[in-house]
């Protein structure tokens, strides 16, 4: 009879074989103590510089806003006639595409002030947006071009727009009170007023 072979242990993996077999980290940025400083220090300069515009131009601005709507006022207003011009909404709100309900939500838009904005300041007011064209009115509402494609995407449905419907509505009018911006002078009125602002700062005094 053969000599029995004597059970050997099971072999164990080595540390270097279970490192390997680990999620291996991937490093997705290095920074230094000195570059936390650094960010420190920048992040203190812009909080300094909201408080500087909020406390500083902002009373000034109110002090200064009676004169500048008259300074507005003063220019001569003109007219303006469209046709064929262009309004996109969500299709649940078809029934009243000229509601300018959703320029008060949250803190408003570029020509809008919204509910969200302190009442102190200023109060809300709504604006109605339209465009010369379908094609400028649907950018303006999916800030892409109908044909555009992000990843296969279409522009609605990286809106997330409900059932991918929208209403379009074309408008004929006129509009009597128009301030032209393209008028030569027609900001010099506003721009006297706008000048009497100072903005103040700690290391070098203040900007006229």
């Amino acid at each position: 009879m053969g000599k029995s072979r004597k059970q050997q242990p099971p072999r164990t993996k080595s540390r270097a074989s279970l490192t390997d077999s680990r999620p291996g980290l991937l490093e997705l940025d290095r920074f230094s103590n000195t570059d936390i400083t650094r960010w420190k220090k920048l992040s203190d300069d812009l909080d300094e510089l909201n408080d500087l515009l909020y406390f500083g131009i902002e009373p000034q601005r109110q002090r200064h806003h009676e004169a500048m709507i008259l300074a507005l006022q003063c220019v001569k207003p003109t007219s303006f006639t469209f046709s064929r011009w262009t309004r996109l909404v969500s299709w649940r709100y078809g029934n009243d595409p000229l509601s300018a309900a959703g320029s008060l939500a949250d803190y408003g838009g570029r020509f809008n002030i919204g509910r969200d904005v302190d009442k102190t300041m200023r109060a809300p007011w709504p604006s109605l947006y339209l465009g010369e064209n379908f094609e400028t009115a649907y950018r303006e509402k999916f800030q892409l071009d109908r044909g555009d494609r992000v990843d296969g995407l279409s522009p609605e449905e990286l809106a997330l727009n409900p059932g991918n419907s929208f209403t379009a509505v074309c408008l004929d009018g006129q509009l009597d009170r128009v301030f032209d911006v393209d008028e030569p002078g027609a900001f010099d009125p506003l721009c006297a007023v706008l000048q009497k602002i100072r903005l103040f700062v700690k290391s070098c005094g203040y900007f006229p």
